[in-house]
Order: C-alpha cells, then structure tokens, then sequence
C-alpha cells in the first residue's frame, strides 16, 4: 500500500522536473547541461 502512495506521489513530481528541464533545455539547445546545471533548472521558479 505504502509503494502505491509514494509512486502516486513522486510520478506528478518527476513529470513536473522533466517538464522544467526540458523546457530550459530547449532554450538553451547546443549547451550540454552538467548535473548542477539541471539541478539549478529545476529549483529555478
């Protein structure tokens, strides 16, 4: 039961960063992004 909440849970929350990455990635195409980089993107409002 608990795997069913925390999946529920964490797939809107992945979909929501892979949206942000995504969209900065597509503004900022023919830059290869470091993992600081992406991680700055999704904490970017």
């Amino acid at each position: 039961v608990a795997s069913v909440v925390v999946l529920a849970a964490s797939a809107p929350a992945a979909m929501w960063a892979a949206g942000k990455v995504f969209r900065t990635g597509i503004l900022m195409h023919g830059k290869r992004p470091g993992v600081r980089e992406v991680l700055r993107w999704v904490r970017q409002n």
